[in-house]
């Protein structure tokens, strides 16, 4: 059992499909994130299972791996402790959750940025390049800064669960390079596959986050660590205030041309 727990949860699912009702009988979505790296052992603890959940996930995953055979399922070792699943997010964790509520708000508006898409016209280029300038700014430079430069700071950059996130994060720059690029080259197909792409991308890395690692990471830190993470998250804000400003207009300006032009 412990050489199946020890593996990485795609390779295991390849393995045996059958595991995929499985962990999605337990809300665990390692089926439909876009990496899946982590090791079969990690999904416990990071989904903050309970004992009794933990068991019969344990011993689900023994019968469909050893049919017929009497496998002793091991408790997984925890590096902290349990906490109940509606536990509120500390201050500076709650911020990063805020955050993406303004980023959601513009990936939303992506179909209809694309709806009303022209590669020939000047004012559609320029609505694209203003998203661009939100994504690096905003989404990029200033959030996900605060998770790569400060949170991912707590914790082991060599972790599966850490490396995974930030693949996501280079793969969102990657289809924002490709946007720019269909841009300056005239592609539409280029800008519009990318952006369509991105918003996927993000909306399901921002699901990822909100319901699974920042409680995972939450219940990691000790009050010492949030401490230090609110007065570090504290200095950004400030260095960004006129960019948060900027950006948040900008996606409230974006939500307001779209209602009044399609109601």
């Amino acid at each position: 059992m412990e050489k199946i727990l020890n593996q990485n949860v795609k390779e295991v699912l390849k393995q045996y499909p059958a595991l995929e009702k499985v962990l999605g009988d337990f809300g665990i979505g390692c089926v439909t994130c876009a990496l899946g790296s982590c090791m079969l052992k990690d999904i416990v603890e990071v989904h903050n299972l309970g004992p009794e959940q933990e068991t019969r996930l344990m011993s689900s995953i023994a019968e469909i791996v050893y049919p017929g055979e009497k496998v002793e399922v091991p408790a997984i070792k925890r590096t902290i402790g349990r906490k109940p699943h509606n536990a509120p997010l500390s201050p500076p964790i709650h911020r990063l959750v805020e955050e993406h509520m303004v980023i959601k708000r513009f990936l939303s508006l992506i179909p209809k940025l694309l709806a009303d898409f022209n590669i020939q016209s000047a004012e559609s280029k320029s609505l694209i390049r203003e998203g661009i300038g939100f994504i690096r700014n905003f989404a990029d430079a200033f959030h996900h800064a605060k998770e790569e430069k400060v949170l991912f700071g707590f914790f082991d950059q060599n972790s599966e669960i850490i490396i995974s996130f930030l693949k996501e994060h280079i793969s969102g720059r990657s289809h924002v390079s490709a946007i720019e690029a269909g841009l300056i080259s005239g592609n539409e197909k280029l800008v519009r596959e990318n952006l369509s792409a991105y918003a996927d991308l993000l909306f399901e890395h921002i699901k990822k986050e909100d319901e699974i690692l920042y409680p995972w990471m939450d219940r990691s830190l000790t009050d010492t660590q949030v401490g230090q993470l609110f007065a570090k998250f504290t200095q950004i804000d400030n260095e960004f205030k006129a960019s948060q400003e900027k950006y948040t207009t900008f996606v409230a300006d974006l939500e307001k041309r779209f209602q009044k032009k399609h109601g």
